[in-house]
């Protein structure tokens, strides 16, 4: 399992939208959007795939994912 933190993520998408964009690159486990107090989204989320092959094969990819006209940054999500 391994958890990728994804940040220029659109105001308007959702975490389907955001699962659909990952799920071609393996299964996706969740695929949570960040939001404030206010229910406003923060522009950045958390997406963890359940193999670390997966997730290798997206940080290593040379086609960039692009969700609602925003290309994502995609880096292995930091522990606490």
């Amino acid at each position: 399992m391994s958890r990728l933190f994804v940040a220029n993520v659109s105001f308007k998408a959702e975490d389907a939208d955001l699962r659909a964009v990952f799920e071609r690159y393996g299964t996706v486990l969740e695929a949570r959007i960040v939001f404030d107090r206010e229910s406003r989204s923060r522009g950045f989320a958390f997406v963890t795939l359940e193999r670390d092959e997966d997730a290798r094969a997206v940080i290593d990819s040379k086609e960039p994912l692009v969700l609602f006209g925003r290309t994502l940054m995609i880096e292995r999500a930091k522990e606490r």
